[in-house]
Formats: structure tokens, sequence, C-alpha cells
């Protein structure tokens, strides 16, 4: 499942594949054309290392360009680096910026950043936005720093209907919010907004309402089970996942032995995202010897994101696979782990 993903990666050799971090940075300070920039602050978003500062100093720089899609390359690379050094760059283009394709991006980059006391006011100026992306963004960045105000406007958002929040954005991103920055009680009108608002009609409501079920719920197993059956894989892992932030590792550790194999898939992603390393041995077995070849792959791709070595050894003889899915995303994640395309 999660191999198949891969067939939209660009190829190998592709605009993004630099020889050099001064290369990178020229393309996007330079680069001809928009794909050539927007590759070129995606390229330098993956540097490690030593490589971080001047590939932050050029993606800070890049929130002057006047193409909006590079402008959000370069905010989204940012927050990728952990790039704190540059908030104020940030800051400077949420005050002159207008432009709703942008914003939610600044917004959340502020959000995850910058510091409560400064930057609170900053993102909650937008809270009257008449775009819903960029109040979901109000939503998020709030949420991150953590701001006081986060719970409040995520409250609010969740008595909304569909003729205020049509396809289900605000309040998805208010369940999110909420599952940060909101309390216990605060999930009887999650669950109602859920429920009565039909959430179950979009994935990203799905996996915002198993994110809030989560983090408030005091007793989430049996829930977060069910929605782990989910026919969208990214709710199903994000249901996982939440067995392991509640507090509930066994029980997800277990379901890596289920007879459903859709149920495993979910369980190895779970597991990959909150990096349980006490699930390595039993990754290693699904990995050799499981019975479904996606659950063998997603248990390949977790032990190298867990830096196993079997990991390693799994990847290097996938990127010599016949399937296209199989050695794309394996060069992918080689390329993820090393900094280079």
């Amino acid at each position: 499942v999660f191999a198949l993903l891969a067939i939209l990666a660009p190829p190998v050799g592709a605009a993004e594949d630099y020889a050099s971090l001064p290369q990178a940075m020229r393309a996007l300070a330079k680069g001809p054309t928009l794909v050539a920039r927007v590759d070129a602050a995606n390229w330098l978003a993956r540097r490690r290392g030593r490589a971080v500062e001047p590939a932050a100093r050029a993606l800070a720089k890049a929130l002057g360009d006047p193409l909006s899609p590079v402008r959000r390359a370069a905010l989204n690379g940012l927050v990728k680096l952990e790039a704190r050094n540059h908030v104020v760059a940030i800051r400077a283009l949420l005050a002159r910026e207008r432009d709703a394709n942008v914003l939610p991006a600044a917004l959340i980059a502020l959000g995850t950043l910058g510091a409560p006391a400064e930057d609170g006011a900053r993102i909650d100026a937008f809270a009257e936005h008449p775009v819903p992306a960029v109040r979901a963004g109000v939503l998020t960045g709030l949420a991150r720093l953590p701001h006081r105000l986060a719970r409040v406007r995520s409250m609010a958002a969740l008595t909304l209907d569909d003729r205020a929040d049509p396809g289900f954005t605000l309040r998805a991103a208010a369940l999110l919010a909420l599952a940060r920055a909101g309390e216990r009680q605060d999930l009887t009108q999650a669950r109602a907004t859920y429920v009565e608002g039909d959430g179950h009609r979009y994935w990203f409501a799905r996996s915002a309402y198993a994110r809030v079920l989560a983090a408030l719920d005091p007793d989430p197993v049996e829930s977060l089970y069910a929605m782990m059956a989910d026919p969208d894989s990214r709710v199903a892992v994000t249901a996982a996942e939440g067995l392991a932030r509640s507090g509930n590792p066994r029980t997800l550790l277990s379901l890596l032995a289920h007879t459903d194999a859709r149920i495993r898939i979910a369980a190895v992603g779970g597991v990959e995202q909150a990096a349980l390393v006490e699930a390595v041995p039993r990754l290693r077995s699904r990995a050799r010897r499981d019975t479904s070849r996606q659950v063998r792959w997603a248990a390949a791709r977790a032990l190298f994101r867990l830096e196993d070595p079997l990991g390693d050894d799994l990847m290097l003889v996938a990127v010599t696979a016949r399937q296209p899915a199989i050695w794309a995303e394996a060069l992918a994640l080689l390329a993820e782990r090393t900094g280079e395309a």
C-alpha cells in the first residue's frame, strides 16, 4: 500500500538532483522556472548536519520570491529544518503577505518555530480572514505555539455547520488543534461535532478525530482499533499511532500479529510514526516472514526509519527490485536518510 504511493514520486535525475549545496542555492535564487526554484527549495529542506544553516539562510531569503509557490515551499522547508534562527524572516513575511495560498503555511511555520508570548497575537490577527484555509492555519499555528487562544478558537470552530464550514475544513483543523491544546472535557463537543456534522465523509476529518481521541479520551482503545480498519491508510495509521500515544503501546504491538493484513499494515505504520523501538524484533519477523507482501514492505520501511540494520539491508536489496514502485520508494527513503537526491 505504502509502496504504491511512490509511483507519484519524481524520477531519479529530475530537476531536483543537485551536485552541491551552492548549486541548489543558486537554483533557488535564480532558477529560470517556477518548478526549478520549488525543486531547489525542497532539496534544501532535506539537508542535514552542517548544511542545515546555509540551507536555512537560502530558504529564508526565498521568502521574498515574487512567486507564491516558492515562498510556500521555502516556509515548509524552514519548518522541516527546524530553523528557529530565522523566525524573524517568517514574521516579516507574515506582516506583508496577502496571498491566501501562502498565508496558511506562514501561520503554521510561525506557530511551529515562534514563541507564544511574541507570536500568538500575530497569528490570531488572521482569525477572521475570509478564506477558510487561512483560518484553519490560525488554529494549527496557535496550537503549535502553543497559545491559550488555540483552545478558545478551536472550540468556537466546532460549533460551525456545513454552510459556514463547507467541506469540514475548519472543524477538522479544530479537532487537530484540540489534540494539542484541548482539555479532557472538550471531547464531548469534539465527538458531537464529528458525529452530527458527518465528519466521517472526509478522510482528513476521520484522521483528525483519531488524533483527538488519542489525546483526550481516557479509554480510546476500542474506538481507535475500529478506525484501524479504515479504507484510507492515512486514517488507519493515525489511529494505530494513537494507540501508542495514548499509553497503549502493548495493544499496538499485539496487533502486528492480527489475522487481517490491513490491520497489520496499519499497526506497522503506527509503530513507525510513534518510533516504538521495542517493536523492532516483531518488525523483523514481519519483514522476513509475513504472508502479505504489503506487510513485509511496510515492516522493512519501518525498520529503516527506526535505523535498524536489517532495514538498511532490505532497502539496499529493494533498490534492485523489478517493481518500479518498490525501488522508487527505496531510493526516496535512502535519499531522505542521506540528505541527497
